[in-house]
């Protein structure tokens, strides 16, 4: 990388990760954003490699990185800072165990002129976390959390209708998730990445009323920049840094609290980036899921109810690679009857993180 670029200044979300406190609702429609990588130049192996040991473990210190990728700290704190402020790597929180929503996946028809549209529609809505742009039987692809049944419902039957070039809506409610990864670039380390292995995530559910003001605050700050130092933690909450650190040690392995880096697959190498839903037979389903949930490409995935009974995202090299998992992997699992494959052509927001510019290119799109 030869210069430094800017950087899009996030705006902190307030409380809308803890459904326990109603008013923080109205901070969903606060926007974080990302800007996309089209117009970075290409990474070197250094840049890579920070950029994979970032994703295993967020916040790693810069001299565990230096270790796992064999330079010196000074050169990968640099390097790490500039991969930061010019938005290639964004790193937040994930949070999932104290969330209480439903979740629900939406697959919207409404045919290539419309879709950048209402993709667009879809990302700004705070209660939306992840929307792209897909090919195959559907035209966008979207993950909405709500309170309840009946809130999704509403959703559903009354709000989204209102956006413009909707023709068709499948929805899929989560029933439960069998994965969630961030590390699948860990291969650009190869054996050097398991100097960066934490113990494994354990998804315990938490009542959200067991978190008080500072743990909000914490997780507030902590969702705008997930390596946010113990100094400015304990500044923003105007609390003592042996308090902020006893707090947020609390919250990564006792409060389901989940630090992630988040990177466009393309930055980093990776062209395939697939959408899967899955019919099993049920009783092959746990099976079929772990199995999958095993596979490092794997990013995610979910059992539903509605369209499919699994939900499959799978981030690959090449598209020699899709062909290889699904006749070495996919093929060799019991009780799969059918596969819907999409590919995802634009993502314009994950985790919460608009992808700001996302789509250019693509304004004719809009009619």
């Amino acid at each position: 990388m030869k210069q430094d670029r800017a950087r899009s200044d996030p705006v902190p979300l307030g409380r809308d990760g803890i459904r326990a406190a109603p008013e923080g609702r109205d901070a969903q429609s606060a926007t974080r954003s990302v800007v996309t990588p089209q117009s970075f130049e290409p990474l070197d192996q250094l840049d890579l490699e920070i950029a994979a040991a970032l994703q295993i473990q967020a916040r790693a210190t810069w001299r565990q990185i230096a270790v796992a990728v064999g330079s010196n700290e000074h050169t990968v704190r640099r390097r790490g800072k500039r991969l930061l402020d010019s938005g290639i790597v964004r790193t937040t929180v994930i949070m999932d165990s104290i969330l209480i929503e439903v979740r629900g996946l939406l697959q919207f028809t409404c045919g290539p002129v419309h879709a950048l549209a209402v993709g667009r529609a879809l990302a700004k809505r705070g209660d939306v976390r992840f929307v792209a742009l897909v090919t195959g039987p559907f035209d966008v692809v979207a993950e909405i959390l709500a309170p309840t049944s009946r809130d999704l419902a509403r959703v559903i039957l009354e709000e989204l209708p209102a956006i413009p070039g909707i023709s068709g809506t499948t929805t899929e409610t989560v029933l439960r998730t069998f994965k969630t990864s961030y590390d699948w670039s860990r291969e650009i380390l190869g054996e050097r990445a398991a100097s960066l292995d934490q113990p494994p995530f354990t998804d315990v559910k938490v009542d959200p009323a067991s978190l008080d003001g500072i743990d909000r605050r914490l997780v507030d700050r902590l969702r705008v920049d997930g390596r946010t130092s113990i100094a400015d933690l304990a500044s923003s909450c105007g609390v003592t840094e042996s308090l902020a650190r006893r707090r947020l040690e609390h919250l990564l392995s006792r409060s389901g609290v989940r630090p992630i880096a988040l990177v466009d697959p393309h930055v980093l190498g990776y062209d395939v980036e697939l959408l899967l839903w899955l019919r099993v037979d049920l009783a092959c389903l746990g099976q079929v899921a772990a199995a999958l949930a095993a596979r490092r490409e794997v990013r995610y995935i979910s059992a539903t109810s509605g369209y499919r009974d699994l939900v499959c995202e799978v981030i690959l090299r090449h598209q020699s690679d899709a062909y290889d998992f699904f006749t070495t992997v996919l093929a060799t699992l019991p009780g799969i009857r059918q596969v819907d494959t999409a590919s995802e052509l634009v993502t314009l927001k994950r985790a919460y993180f608009q992808v700001v510019g996302s789509g250019a290119g693509l304004e004719s799109a809009d009619g």
